[in-house]
């Protein structure tokens, strides 16, 4: 339709694409198709600069690829992908370059200054200190070493830059000219950033990024510096693959000795068996190739050489796992051979063997093909499951290690790394728990990669700090780390809008002297994020040698003296009741097993016997404070072993729902859909889960939801059983009841418990166990229970007035009890107060999120 213009197309990528001569070489672009595209642009305000966060223009910059990461790859949320925002990210690079140029210059007014206000003082004063120090300070900023094992869309890599030159900058005019800043930048990202992704899109993310990063002060855009031995793909978790371990394939070995670790324990002779020397010769080759081309690799420049020898390294991984899985394949044949011979009397030999080593070796085959397979299938994609840490950047660990690791690594929960568990444990993570979050590994993982003395600045989730499965990490970092910032957001929706309980911790590897206190910041959930640098200046020491394996807490001094008095003054809930806590019953098909009263009719009218089985039945909401009031439902509570012929009312009901009553199939196909209930040793008719305890229900016992605002303990004395949703602490004195619903009780609980969402807490036995129960006179024992008693009744009769009357005068039995002074009874009750302040209205908007 145009003229063409003959214009030539200049490849102008930063190198991040392979170019296509074919299309570049058809392309032509006439002046009307720029009108319409610069027509097009107009409506926007663009830049390519990534801006201070606080800065007010409003444009379109690189940060807009976080939020495209974050966004619209590919199941990202499942990964648990969120993009920093920017004043977080401001703070934690900032702090992090602050301590690591604190363990070389020392603690200094100016330097913080410098780090976090940007602010240098009067350079033309010769006893300026920033002066004194500028080339020191920029040799060390100079000679870092940040890497980022969860790059994402490269966030953190590109705020460290940014404060890198900004420093640089204040300290040195001759950076404000633009060509010397970006020969700055260059150097920044070619010499002192590294960062690992597990997905290969996000890796590009990042360094396209750093691109414009560069392009925003270049006046004659040039490519990327290459980065495919700076950011890369991999798993940073894991080392290894198919149980051969990949970690030190940079230190020099003895060829002749095999360099499997998954070798299995032969009996005398068998090596003989098995071409060893033919193994150790081919193996040794491998590694040597490995070895040289890594050297050549590293003193390689040209961008293609590089990327041919990496290529090479790949190849010769591939090789090394791969003659690794064989070599053990066909020593456990040998062994599998020897032990069917010894079975069928046709091999003498007097040694011990039984049909179960026989198994074993046949399930260890099979493990050692399916990985043969999945190695196979790896090397047809571009992706890797593994990382080689020190093969790849033996530049960095030639010196001991980074000097800095920040991060946000994904927010992912153990459910959803089922397959990852064993491979992490194999990996021999001290930190290793059955029931630990992602990020658990990812900071003992950070603390690996840091030389000693190095600085480890991550979000997470602040789950660990209390959840069982964070002990081994709580003790590893407190053993390991000086703590120096740990700021807990709580439900805070730090994620654009999303509430993901994130903390950040920031800590240097180092072991920590006796009376260090690191600095903590529970957050105002009435302040916004951007206020960061403002809030944090309301942080108070809290003691390291506090923050034990036992949980952390990040309250005041004077909290934690109260949360020590009242433990002293008590027993524990947990020794009181002898580890009694109960959940409710987990039916797995609540639409079978629940009815109403007008089926429970219908059922005993057909059969009479059918009434053994039917309970009364109460859910979540049914317990309040004081009262569970039983509705119409009912549980056909149909216990592991009964005999369903015996109730051929109950049996032909449940029959109707019998394809979603049937367990799944051990061997049932992964990735098919199942309709029915999860694997069990159930028969189809029975409830889900064995509950040995079920005589429990029928005895007097407290009952009590999992999730509530507030303490919501109640009597029941209906022999009602509870949903799973529920629990129950059986056959105690009515006594804890008045203890438990005081406001001295969620005080307590709020300060030693996770919040979640809406200011709910999860009422659950690893933390209700840690309630003190004070001592007590019969006296005192007779009045609260009488005030328990008025308040089930005033609430039964909803009277409001009467009920806070009696609650009152529990809380001042309960504060005497406790042997509380004024100003301790004033720290509850005023915390208090501003709890309800704050959640109050938020959990009333939330309140359909845990019905």
């Amino acid at each position: 339709i145009f003229p063409l213009t003959g214009t030539r197309i200049p490849y102008l990528n930063g190198g991040l694409f392979d170019p296509d001569p074919k299309t570049l070489q058809s392309i032509d672009f006439t002046a009307e198709r720029f009108e319409v595209l610069f027509e097009f642009f107009g409506h926007y305000n663009f830049t390519i600069d990534e801006n201070d966060p606080n800065q007010q223009e409003v444009g379109i910059d690189p940060e807009m690829l976080g939020h495209i990461f974050e966004n619209l790859l590919e199941d990202n949320k499942d990964k648990g992908a969120y993009y920093t925002p920017k004043p977080i990210v401001a703070y934690m690079c900032q702090q992090s370059l602050l301590h690591y140029l604190e363990s070389h210059l020392g603690q200094h007014e100016s330097l913080t200054r410098l780090l976090t206000l940007h602010d240098a003082g009067d350079l033309q004063d010769k006893d300026n200190w920033c002066r004194i120090h500028a080339k020191h300070i920029a040799t060390l900023l100079t000679d870092v070493k940040i890497c980022d094992p969860a790059i994402g869309s490269g966030a953190f890599p590109i705020g460290m830059l940014n404060e890198i030159v900004h420093v640089r900058t204040l300290l040195n005019a001759e950076l404000h000219d633009l060509e010397e800043r970006a020969k700055l930048k260059r150097s920044i990202i070619q010499n002192s950033i590294y960062g690992v992704d597990l997905d290969l899109g996000a890796v590009e993310i990042a360094r396209l990024r750093f691109w414009l990063a560069l392009v925003v002060d270049e006046q004659a855009p040039s490519p990327l510096p290459n980065l495919d031995y700076k950011i890369m793909q991999g798993n940073s978790l894991l080392e290894r693959f198919g149980g051969v371990d990949l970690s030190q394939l940079d230190v020099e070995k003895d060829p002749k000795r095999p360099l499997g670790g998954t070798a299995l324990e032969l009996d005398l002779g068998l090596r003989d068996m098995v071409e060893q020397k033919e193994f150790e010769v081919s193996v040794g080759k491998n590694l040597s190739r490995v070895l040289e081309a890594r050297r050549k690799y590293f003193a390689a420049r040209k961008p293609e050489t590089k990327q041919n020898l990496r290529d090479q390294i790949d190849t010769e991984i591939i090789n090394h796992i791969r003659e690794n899985l064989a070599f053990e394949l066909e020593r456990v044949e040998i062994l599998i051979d020897q032990h069917e011979k010894m079975a069928a009397g046709t091999y003498v030999k007097t040694r011990k063997w039984s049909p179960r080593q026989i198994l074993a070796h046949r399930k260890k085959r099979d493990t050692i093909q399916k990985s043969l397979e999945q190695l196979e299938a790896v090397t047809r994609q571009p992706e890797r499951p593994f990382f080689l840490w020190r093969l790849l950047y033996q530049d960095v660990f030639a010196e001991g290690g980074f000097d800095i690791v920040i991060a946000n690594p994904p927010y992912v929960r153990q459910e959803l790394i089922q397959e990852q568990k064993p491979l992490i444990e194999e990996a021999g993570y001290k930190t290793y728990t059955g029931t630990a979050d992602l990020l658990v590994y990812f900071y003992e993982q950070g603390s690996n990669l840091l030389r000693q003395g190095g600085v480890l600045t991550y979000i997470t989730s602040n789950k660990f700090y209390r959840a069982g499965y964070g002990k081994k990490l709580r003790s590893f970092l407190a053993d390991n780390h000086t703590l120096h910032t740990l700021i807990d957001f709580r439900d805070a929706p730090v994620f654009n809008g999303i509430v993901a309980y994130a903390s950040i911790l920031i800590s240097q590897k180092a072991t920590a002297a006796a009376n260090h206190s690191a600095q903590a910041l529970p957050w105002d959930l009435k302040k916004k994020i951007h206020k960061l640098p403002e809030e944090i200046e309301k942080s108070f020491p809290v003691a390291q040698s506090s923050l034990t394996d036992g949980g952390w807490r990040l309250v005041l001094p004077q909290v934690d003296r109260l949360l020590k008095k009242l433990r002293d003054k008590g027993t524990l809930l947990g020794e009181y009741v002898n580890g009694r806590f109960y959940y409710g019953i987990k039916t797995g098909f609540n639409d079978a097993f629940v009815i109403d009263g007008k089926k429970r009719a219908e059922l005993i009218a057909a059969d009479p016997r059918s009434e053994e089985v039917i309970k009364p039945f109460l859910c979540g909401r049914d317990v309040k404070r004081w009262q569970a009031k039983q509705e119409d439902r009912w549980l056909i509570f149909t216990r592991r072993g009964i005999n369903i012929d015996e109730y051929p009312a109950i049996k032909s009901h449940l029959a109707h729902f019998r394809n979603q009553l049937e367990p799944k199939p051990k061997d049932w196909p992964s990735g098919k859909e199942w309709e029915g209930r999860k694997s069990g040793s159930y028969k189809w008719y029975e409830i889900q889960d064995n509950i040995a305890y079920w005589k429990e229900f029928e005895e007097p016992k407290i009952v009590f939801p999992d999730i509530a605002q507030s303490e919501t303990f109640a009597w029941d004395t209906t022999k009602s059983y509870l949903v799973n949703t529920c629990y129950i602490i059986p056959s105690c004195d009515f006594y804890l009841l008045p203890l438990l619903n005081n406001s001295l009780v969620l005080w307590f609980y709020q300060n030693i418990s996770n919040t979640i969402r809406g200011g709910y807490v999860r009422w659950i036995a690893q933390y209700l166990e840690k309630i003190p129960i004070p001592v007590a006179t019969d006296a005192q024992k007779a009045e609260l229970s009488e005030l328990a008693e008025l308040c089930a009744a005033a609430t039964a009769n909803d009277d409001l007035d009467s009920l806070a009357v009696h609650e009152v005068a529990i809380n001042k039995i309960v504060y005497q009890l406790f042997d509380l002074n004024e100003d301790e009874i004033t720290l509850i009750e005023t915390s208090l107060r501003t709890f309800i302040v704050i959640f109050c209205s938020r959990a009333q908007e939330r309140r359909a999120d845990y019905p």
